[in-house]
């Protein structure tokens, strides 16, 4: 899907810009943003703001209006297929997983780790919507 691989280019983006300037006050925001993530009660829609909420959170981080305005652009576009990857997946533990990868290598500046990272989260979330889209299109005769 195009939107994730612009979502990527843009994200990966902000990732270098930001990792440069995040401190321990965006770090420990991040973690809070990750720890009320991690409920098994939560509802769907929590943490699609969430899962909103901590990306964006970082990507402030690059202090670039500009750049922001053009991934929350492209985050509308990812909305819907977003809704779809959170009510296929069965629970959110490995996304969860990787936000707090993600977020290690943010706290221990590791660039090119995270860019891997970003990455494969990405790669994750649209592999997911792609199978769940498969399965629902109908079968031809």
């Amino acid at each position: 899907m195009q939107v994730f691989q612009i979502r990527l280019r843009l994200e990966q983006l902000a990732a270098e810009w930001a990792i440069e300037q995040v401190n321990d006050d965006d770090i420990a925001e991040l973690t809070d943003i990750l720890d009320r993530m991690d409920r098994p009660d939560i509802g769907i829609d929590e943490w699609r703001q969430l899962n909103q909420d901590f990306h964006r959170r970082f990507y402030d981080c690059a202090r670039s209006p500009h750049l922001l305005e053009l991934i929350r652009n492209v985050w509308d576009k990812v909305e819907p297929y977003m809704a779809i990857y959170a009510s296929t997946v069965d629970d959110f533990r490995e996304a969860h997983r990787q936000h707090l990868e993600m977020l290690d290598l943010i706290r221990t500046r590791n660039l090119s780790a995270l860019l891997m990272a970003t990455a494969e989260h990405l790669d994750y979330t649209a592999r997911t919507v792609s199978e769940a889209l498969e399965k629902a299109r109908p079968v031809a005769d």
